[in-house]
């Protein structure tokens, strides 16, 4: 009767790689082995030991979704100039203020007047930040919100019962407060668009041919 030796296969699993090796247990020899390296950022190393599942389609997702947002703002941005140039309401001067200087601008910006080309200027710093908009559907529209959603909602609660816009709440915050972290303080688009409207609704009462209707509806959809 032939006698067939037992062979077994052995693994050994790392965090970028797995190794094998086939062995016959009664003869005490390796018949084979071998390894296969599995490529990995130091991210996503760190991920795995964690015990987090790694997706690189969600990563490049992630980073397409980025690029994609940073093109929308650059081309908002020079949509933007165009306009303002076109109105003569750009002026590069204004745009080395410092940040007490230009909040303050933009404060004043929704309650009293200002000349144009400082009137442009609020609104190419208005241009930089849309804001927060929920991407919720309306199917889960009665889905709870989360702590962070719960947070940004009551900033803006908060600056319409004290009747003020966003410009003006950062420019009080930074005058008790230099060091204030206002790119932590986010707010809804909503209240972005209250500001915006609020301010050209302002400066409209002195400068209503070039100001007009159209003109700010051009501005609120370049955005």
């Amino acid at each position: 009767m032939e006698h067939k030796s037992k062979k077994i296969l052995g693994l050994d699993l790392g965090v970028s790689s797995i190794g094998w090796a086939i062995i016959d247990e009664e003869e005490n020899k390796i018949l084979g082995m071998g390894s296969r390296i599995i490529p990995l950022t130091t991210d996503d190393k760190n991920e795995f030991t964690k015990g987090n599942a790694i997706s690189k389609n969600q990563n490049r997702t992630t980073k397409r979704t980025q690029r994609k947002g940073y093109d929308r703002y650059q081309m908002r941005r020079k949509q933007l100039t165009k306009v303002l140039q076109e109105k003569e309401m750009f002026d590069e001067k204004l745009f080395n203020l410092k940040p007490l200087e230009l909040w303050g601008l933009r404060a004043k910006a929704a309650k009293e007047p200002i000349s144009l080309i400082e009137f442009g200027r609020v609104l190419y710093h208005l241009n930089q930040k849309r804001g927060y908009k929920s991407g919720r559907s309306d199917a889960n529209s009665d889905k709870k919100d989360p702590e962070y959603v719960v947070e940004v909602k009551s900033r803006h609660q908060e600056i319409k019962e004290q009747g003020i816009t966003i410009g003006q709440k950062f420019f009080n915050e930074l005058q008790k407060n230099e060091y204030y972290r206002i790119k932590q303080q986010v707010f809804p688009r909503e209240a972005y668009i209250e500001e915006f409207e609020a301010i050209c609704k302002q400066q409209q009462k002195q400068f209503s041919e070039i100001i007009t209707d159209e003109f700010i509806s051009r501005l609120r959809d370049e955005r």
